[in-house]
């Protein structure tokens, strides 16, 4: 084949029945298309449970503001795509977020969500999300300052009873915002006593207790110092009995049959020399009976019958029921 055959032979291939060339093409790509699509078809897939984060928080503790998000903390999305792409797309795949940047001005932030790989984020669409927008309580720090007392935590050996013989400070500042303020019923340093038998000192951590007596989660309260030095001082227990001198007489014709107490004996704390000297507790208050003819309860507070450098662990307060019956003849 000579040069000027082969230059036509190759024209032809390009320029005869270039309409039909260019159809076959044209199938041949749609043909290509109905195959992969359905091999490969679009479809749409539901992905619960992603965790919405919470960004920017840093703007508003700059402003001395904490916030608590009120709403829904996790996200579902409706994602459509090709099946090869998202058969297999779990919540580990996405992130969502809100930002708190603006959340001053408004109290909720919109929730983004994307995916984490740009292979992914650009081969699917996102159609839905179950939560457009995330609601937040936005608060500024208030600081106050309280008492501080000491609370112990578990037992001394036997016989002993833990005190505070004194501590480095007795006032600490609590930055917290007004609702928690409202919420905190004591602040103490928590000291763990538990099988001492002589007296110690150590730095205790610093709690806020609510009005019931019980720990306040930490979050959003702030101590200015979170540890105390407390001097323990163990003194020790002793249990005495209660005893009530004879009271007076009640009516004409009638006549005291019993006395009871609403406990029979109490524990004391103190030291180890003044507890030797003690054997037992007697009110020795007279109780007027003069006219009386029906049972009677009478109150005491037991302080009043114990040595000052002695406290009592139980209940101060004692009730006497005295009952009064009417004389045989």
């Amino acid at each position: 084949m000579t040069m000027s055959r082969k230059s036509e032979f190759v024209k032809n291939i390009f320029t005869k029945n270039i309409g039909l060339k260019v159809f076959s093409i044209v199938l041949a790509a749609l043909i290509w298309l109905v195959i992969v699509n359905i091999s490969d078809p679009v479809k749409t897939v539901t992905v619960s449970g992603i965790p919405i984060q919470i960004r920017d928080a840093s703007s508003l503790a700059k402003r001395n503001m904490v916030y608590d998000v009120t709403s829904k903390k996790t996200v579902k999305i409706t994602v459509s795509g090709k099946r090869s792409v998202i058969s297999d797309l779990t919540e580990d795949d996405f992130t969502a977020y809100a930002s708190l940047k603006e959340v001053s001005i408004v109290d909720s932030a919109p929730v983004e969500v994307v995916a984490n790989k740009r292979s992914i984020d650009s081969a699917i669409t996102i159609s839905s999300k179950s939560v457009n927008t995330v609601t937040v309580k936005v608060e500024k720090l208030k600081t106050m300052t309280y008492p501080l007392d000491v609370k112990f935590k578990g037992k001394p050996e036997g016989g002993y009873v833990a005190s505070a013989n004194g501590m480095s400070f007795k006032e600490v500042k609590v930055e917290a915002p007004k609702s928690i303020h409202k919420k905190i019923g004591s602040v103490v340093a928590v000291c763990d006593v538990e099988d001492a038998h002589k007296d110690f000192d150590r730095k205790c951590r610093i709690r806020a207790l609510d009005k019931n007596g019980h720990m306040m989660d930490t979050r959003h309260i702030y101590f200015n110092k979170t540890n105390v030095r407390i001097y323990v001082h163990l003194k020790q227990e002793k249990t005495v009995p209660v005893s009530i001198s004879t009271p007076g007489k009640p009516k004409k014709g009638y006549k005291v049959s019993s006395i009871k107490l609403s406990k029979d004996k109490v524990r004391l704390v103190g030291e180890a020399e003044l507890l030797d000297e003690i054997e037992r507790i007697d009110i020795t208050d007279q109780i007027n009976l003069s006219g009386k003819k029906d049972t009677i309860t009478v109150e005491f507070d037991l302080n009043k019958y114990i040595p000052r450098d002695v406290t009592l662990l139980d209940d101060p307060k004692i009730g006497v029921t005295i009952e009064i019956k009417k004389k045989k003849r």
